[in-house]
């Protein structure tokens, strides 16, 4: 089966701390060179395989980046300009203070329903968050 890839689950050939049972991995396997088959998680419900952590379908162009980089400097300004705490913004919205943080940080994204959230509790129009 050389150069094949075959899907197995992990439970069935693999018994590492790391790998979990519910996983399931992508198995090339290489019979000539002699070396152990190499593995790489795949999320057949998604249909690709993960590569390194990082996912080529979601990744955006540099436009778009550098878009929402603005937009983020811009919601910090306005949270600093309405003399709010990270703390005082996630007390009002009832959530708790990594939610503010994720958001501000980029690891979160907001929609538009907490965006106008943000803007009336800013003081701002929606206008001023756009680059």
């Amino acid at each position: 089966m050389l150069g094949r890839a075959v899907r197995q689950s992990a439970s069935c050939c693999y018994s590492e701390n790391a790998i979990r049972a519910s996983d399931s991995f992508e198995v090339l396997e290489h019979s000539r060179s002699g070396t152990s088959p190499q593995r790489r998680p795949y999320y057949p419900i998604l249909g690709y395989a993960r590569l390194d952590g990082h996912n080529p379908a979601v990744l955006k162009d540099a436009t778009y980046r550098h878009r929402y980089a603005q937009f983020l400097v811009r919601l910090k300004q306005a949270r600093a300009e309405a003399r709010l705490t990270q703390v005082e913004v996630a007390y009002k919205l009832k959530r708790p203070q990594s939610f503010v943080s994720k958001i501000e940080s980029g690891e979160r994204r907001v929609d538009v329903v907490e965006l106008s959230e943000l803007a009336k509790l800013y003081g701002k129009p929606l206008d001023f968050f756009l680059p």
